[in-house]
């Protein structure tokens, strides 16, 4: 992939699942503290994978490693 990904681009790819959205102020915070389960967690992982045509390894799936 050489197109560049900015933060505010993960950012709204992650706030299709997040509610209360997050804040661009908000993205170096833990995404446990906002509440974000194991299953949440994955539907965001698929949304980036899909969104940017990407796999993540399995060595990053876990929420402790984002």
């Amino acid at each position: 992939m050489s197109e560049k990904i900015s933060t505010i681009d993960i950012l709204d790819v992650v706030n299709t699942i997040l509610e209360p959205p997050l804040t661009s102020e908000q993205t170096e915070i833990d995404l446990i503290s906002f509440g974000v389960d194991s299953i949440m967690f994955i539907q965001i992982i698929v949304a980036l994978e899909k969104k940017y045509n990407i796999e993540i390894s399995d060595e990053y799936l876990l929420i402790t490693e984002m």
